[in-house]
């Protein structure tokens, strides 16, 4: 990095860890895509929405660019915990009626 920002060098590892969770939350949301489960996702990334407007403020006031950054893996990783639990929700759904096994829309 150029010198006027290499102080944000040490935010990097924190978003990237929040990044890496975002994208193993999306494995889990295309379990519920797959079951036509879409309001689960919904609901997922909107966990992530809240937990951020809640959280980033009071860490960045709380500890400054580093708190908002530090915010980040948090905010991820509630998202991954309730994709996770809702994936495994409509696998479970999906196993005990074998009607959600059909692609929805695929049969008349």
């Amino acid at each position: 990095l150029g010198a006027p920002y290499r102080h944000a060098a040490s935010l990097m590892p924190w978003i990237a860890a929040g990044y890496a969770l975002r994208s193993a939350s999306y494995v889990f949301e295309r379990v519920c895509y797959a079951f036509g489960q879409t309001q689960r996702v919904l609901y997922s990334q909107l966990f992530a929405a809240v937990s951020t407007l809640a959280l980033t403020p009071v860490a960045a006031y709380g500890w400054g660019l580093m708190g908002a950054a530090a915010a980040v893996p948090v905010c991820f990783a509630i998202q991954l915990t309730v994709a996770a639990v809702l994936a495994r929700r409509t696998q479970q759904e999906a196993r005990e009626s074998p009607a959600l096994l059909i692609a929805p829309g695929a049969v008349s």
